[in-house]
């Protein structure tokens, strides 16, 4: 968890890149399309680093940004509005069953060893009728550049994740 606190100090600005940017803000219209139509009334954001995702999510009676690392929510605080929970490494969610009618997971899949535990995990916490969006990396060269920044990825075929939600 050290690695995501020293990063948070300069994360965003390593974001800000032209090619991360690029790459960032066109994921992020992505997700954008596949929110519902109709209004949520409680967001979960699972993973929600820095912050910078959150714009994108329709505001809600109830936002909760959930993050293992305490410096990104701090960060995250300053630019958003939210409720900041911060998540411990195998520890279950720290949320009662059917709480949120949205739940984001942007970028965070590709670090989870065990992703089948985590979409479990959400389904737990998910109402009934929930709408849940998250990305997950493919294998592949870009997924692996990761471990420059000293992340371990754990890129995933469609197959594998759709595997892990069929049995949750």
């Amino acid at each position: 968890m050290n690695l995501w606190n020293r990063k948070a100090k300069y994360y965003d600005r390593w974001r800000a890149l032209p090619l991360l940017r690029h790459i960032h803000r066109t994921e992020l219209e992505h997700v954008r399309q596949l929110l519902p139509a109709h209004p949520c009334r409680v967001h979960l954001d699972i993973g929600c680093g820095t912050g910078s995702g959150l714009a994108v999510f329709p505001q809600t009676a109830l936002r909760v940004g959930a993050d293992a690392s305490h410096t990104m929510l701090l960060v995250a605080q300053k630019k958003q509005r939210f409720l900041p929970v911060q998540l411990y490494a195998a520890a279950p969610l720290p949320f009662q069953a059917h709480t949120f009618d949205l739940l984001t997971a942007i970028g965070l899949t590709e670090y989870l060893p065990d992703v089948q535990s985590f979409f479990r995990e959400a389904h737990r916490v998910a109402a009934v009728g929930a709408v849940f969006v998250f990305t997950s990396t493919p294998p592949g060269f870009a997924a692996w550049l990761r471990i420059l920044t000293g992340a371990r990825p754990c890129a995933r075929t469609q197959q594998e994740i759709c595997t892990a939600l069929q049995s949750t």
